[in-house]
């Protein structure tokens, strides 16, 4: 299953799990949330296409976890306020809610999570819209690591030196 990682770093960290529809699948926080704890709790649900961070300026574990996993970093031009947070943590659909956030490291990497769905959801629409349903996350993501901000930004030329099976439904979807 892809993701979307928030990450929330400093002496009490946090990650909020979920998946490229928003559905939030873990939320965590401890003191004993190192590099490696945290990579093994994301691969148990799965494989980041996004991290993402709070800050203007991600700190070393948010840009390690993303190379980590080849993920896009992302993070807002300007380091997010305490009212932004708690709008994008409200913003979640009700099934969320059945998480409970324990705290403020907890809200914050949820919320950076959050950012970075809203951030592509038009764009993921459009990528739903046109792939067929077992190919969806692939095609996201491969749309993310090719830095394309649309679907017909992913180069032909790349597609053909690099056909599969899978990239060939991304070129009909062209």
């Amino acid at each position: 299953m892809k993701l979307i990682v928030g990450v929330d770093s400093g002496r009490m960290r946090a990650i909020a799990i979920m998946n490229l529809n928003g559905e939030l699948l873990s939320i965590r926080s401890g003191k004993e949330l190192d590099r490696r704890t945290i990579i093994s709790e994301i691969i148990r649900y799965g494989t980041p296409v996004i991290v993402a961070c709070d800050r203007a300026r991600p700190g070393n574990l948010v840009k390690k976890i993303a190379s980590a996993f080849d993920a896009k970093l992302v993070h807002p031009p300007k380091n997010l306020s305490v009212k932004k947070k708690r709008k994008l943590v409200s913003d979640l659909s009700p099934d969320a809610n059945s998480f409970k956030v324990g705290n403020t490291h907890e809200r914050d990497a949820l919320a950076s999570a959050v950012f970075a769905l809203k951030l592509f959801r038009k764009l993921f629409y459009k990528i739903d819209c046109r792939s067929p349903p077992e190919v969806k996350d692939t095609v996201k993501e491969l749309v993310l690591k090719h830095k394309s901000p649309n679907i017909k930004a992913v180069s032909y030329t790349h597609l053909r030196a690099h056909e599969t099976s899978l990239h060939l439904v991304c070129r009909l979807l062209l």
